[in-house]
C-alpha cells in the first residue's frame, strides 16, 4: 500500500498520454493507468518507473534538482546520461509545474 500512496502523491492520472505499466497492489486498493510527474517534486522511486530511468538516472536527477530546479523537460538533458532520445521516450510521462 505504500507504494500505491508514493505514487498518488506524486503523479497525476490523465486520459491523454499512453498508458505506462503502472501497479500497485495494496490490501484493499489497486491502481492502474497513466501519471504525469514533475522531475522537480517526485522522487527518486517514483521516477525510476519511467522507460529508460535506472535507480542511478533518478538519483542524477534529484542531485541535479537540488542545485538547479528544472524549468522544462528538455532541461533533463543537463544531467548526466539523460540525451535526447531519453527524454523522447520520457516526454509524454513528465511536466515541469503541475501542482
Amino acid at each position: 500500500m505504500a507504494g500505491y500512496l508514493l505514487i498518488r502523491t506524486y503523479a497525476w492520472p490523465t486520459d491523454d498520454v499512453p498508458r505506462l505499466p503502472v501497479t500497485a497492489t495494496g490490501d484493499s486498493a489497486d491502481y492502474r493507468g497513466t501519471f504525469i510527474l514533475d522531475p522537480n517534486l517526485a522522487p527518486a522511486d517514483s521516477l525510476e518507473l519511467l522507460p529508460g530511468i535506472g535507480p542511478a538516472l533518478a538519483d542524477s536527477i534529484v542531485k541535479y534538482r537540488a542545485m538547479i530546479r528544472f524549468e522544462t523537460v528538455e532541461d533533463l538533458d543537463m544531467v548526466g546520461g539523460i540525451g535526447p532520445k531519453t527524454i523522447d521516450k520520457i516526454r509524454l510521462y513528465l511536466k515541469v509545474g503541475v501542482q
